[in-house]
């Protein structure tokens, strides 16, 4: 997941990427965890997608048409437990990651819904 995006655009996108990867894998399979890693842009999400799939790992990404295609986020299949060590390396989402969009006070109750004009402008809503 891409932590140069906005909080609600973070959420949104990693949110894509999973029901797009729920779309491709078996219907059968049990709940997974989910788990959200940040990268820092697009650039570092290609290359550590490109890393995962040539360790075996079936991933799905994300391209945000709102976004001119940008690739926003992926996702991966169920890891089983042979598999999780991949993932070690890679750091947590965490609430520092959220960053707010410039002009955005969606923390102020004036807002309706708590969506303030440039987070609806940006597709958050």
């Amino acid at each position: 997941m891409r932590h140069d995006l906005s909080s609600p655009q973070i959420a949104v996108q990693s949110s894509h990427a999973a029901i797009e990867t729920a779309r491709f894998i078996s219907p059968h399979v049990e709940h997974p965890s989910v788990i959200i890693c940040a990268l820092d842009n697009e650039e570092k999400l290609q290359k550590h997608l490109d890393k995962l799939r040539a360790q075996g790992v079936i991933c799905r990404p994300f391209y945000e048409s709102d976004l001119g295609n940008e690739l926003t986020a992926f996702s991966t299949e169920p890891i089983p437990e042979n598999k999780k060590h991949i993932f070690r390396r890679y750091q947590l989402l965490k609430s520092s990651n959220f960053k707010q969009a410039p002009g955005c006070f969606c923390q102020s109750p004036q807002w309706p819904g708590g969506l303030c004009p440039e987070c609806v402008k940006g597709g958050a809503a």
